[in-house]
């Protein structure tokens, strides 16, 4: 049951996050935020 709330509170909060934008900036957004992971993947600096 937690897990449920937990997921849909995520849901929840990524549909307002992304509201404003149309899929073509989301989708800029999620490949720069993949090219960070690639870079940096556990945090390095």
């Amino acid at each position: 049951m937690a897990r449920e709330q937990a997921k849909a509170g995520v849901e929840g909060l990524n549909d307002r996050l992304t509201e404003d934008f149309t899929d073509a900036e989301i989708a800029v957004v999620a490949r720069w935020l993949t090219s960070l992971q690639t870079k940096f993947p556990k945090g390095d600096a």
